[in-house]
């Protein structure tokens, strides 16, 4: 009986972690894809960057 709370405890931690992961990997492609946006407007509203044509 004690090897099978055991086994069921060992699966819902790696459940939990699986799903803590998948969160915080989710989070920081949203804010890379975030940081993407806000990189090419500031530089669309801004003139295209530091380029100038001569």
């Amino acid at each position: 009986m004690g090897t099978i709370i055991r086994a069921i405890l060992a699966i819902l931690v790696i459940i939990i972690a699986f799903k803590l992961l998948k969160g915080i990997l989710g989070l920081l492609v949203g804010v890379a894809i975030a940081a993407v946006i806000f990189v090419g407007a500031k530089k669309l509203l801004g003139g295209g960057g530091t380029k100038r044509i001569k």
